[in-house]
C-alpha cells in the first residue's frame, strides 16, 4: 500500500503540504486519475508515471465492479 512505501507522495510530503487522495470506493475517482495522467503527459511527466496513474485508474474500475461505488460525501 501507497502508505507503507518509503518512496510514495505521501513520505515525501512536507508536514504542512496539502495532500488531496482519491479512493476506489469515489466514483468519480478513476476519470480524475486519467484527467490528471492527461493534463500531466501534455506537461512533459515521464511515461512510467503516466503508466502508473493510468493502471491506477483501470484498478479502480476493476474494484468498481465487484464494490460499491458512490459519489463522495
Amino acid at each position: 500500500m501507497a502508505l507503507k512505501r518509503n518512496d510514495s507522495c505521501f513520505q515525501k510530503a512536507a508536514d504542512d503540504e496539502p495532500i488531496f487522495t482519491l479512493r476506489a470506493k469515489d466514483v468519480l475517482a478513476p476519470q480524475i486519475v486519467e484527467a490528471w495522467a492527461d493534463l500531466a503527459q501534455r506537461h512533459g511527466t515521464p511515461e512510467a508515471k503516466l503508466t502508473e496513474a493510468r493502471e491506477c485508474a483501470v484498478s479502480m474500475r476493476v474494484w468498481q465492479i465487484s464494490h460499491t461505488a458512490k459519489i463522495p460525501d
